[in-house]
């Protein structure tokens, strides 16, 4: 089962992939990493940097979407399609070397 949008229900009953010592759950985005594939795809390219999505909640209850470059976070938003236009703008730039 993919987890798809922070709301649905039920997508917090999937086991996390990563539990860090502060207690925050990681699942990988994978509707987000299809989607770095495609980008790749579309451009004839490949990112320069290791790329990793992930839906995040922490011990509070929080949730968000994560993108890390070369194991650091890179970019932080609760919407897909925030996610989806910074790997689009990143892919841009790196093709035209901006």
């Amino acid at each position: 089962m993919k987890v798809t949008d922070l709301l649905d229900d039920g997508w917090e009953t999937i086991e996390p992939d990563f539990v860090n010592e502060e207690e925050t759950k990681w699942w990988v985005d994978e509707d987000m990493m299809d989607y770095v594939k495609t980008i790749q795809e579309k451009h004839e390219m490949k990112f320069k940097e290791e790329i990793a999505c992930w839906f995040v909640e922490r011990k509070d209850g929080y949730r968000t979407r994560i993108v890390i470059v070369d194991n650091k976070p890179a970019y932080e938003n609760q919407k897909m399609e925030s996610v989806a236009a910074f790997l689009d703008v990143k892919a841009v730039s790196e093709e035209f070397n901006v």
